[in-house]
């Protein structure tokens, strides 16, 4: 299929699953539980939040909070958690992506 094909091609642009990324994914994994087990779909999220936690890394994501406890997004796990998150404007403006936008 497409996108399989497309991350054949872009493998650089991926990270294996290592030690530090593993024993965060057990710390996480219990805040997004309830929305793991509802979802059929493969799901991300615990994994984003673990690599930002593993490797002090920012998480770039358009998710907004929602006051839906049942179902936490990004931003309430990652602030829980003390993982930095910012979205996609605010990550253009802090690495000079900005200048290459429309407009600007």
């Amino acid at each position: 299929d497409i996108p399989l094909k497309w991350c054949l091609e872009h493998e650089g642009m991926f990270m294996s699953i290592d030690d530090a990324v593993d024993e965060q994914l057990k710390i996480v994994a219990r805040h997004f539980q309830h929305d793991i087990i509802k979802s059929i779909r493969p799901y991300a999220d615990p994994h984003l939040v673990a690599h930002a936690l593993a490797h002090n890394s920012i998480i770039v994501t358009n998710e907004s909070s929602t006051p839906n406890l049942n179902k936490p997004r990004i931003p309430e796990i990652a602030a829980k958690l003390n993982a930095d998150t910012c979205d996609i404007w605010r990550f253009f403006r802090e690495t000079g992506l900005s200048k290459y936008l429309a407009g600007n």
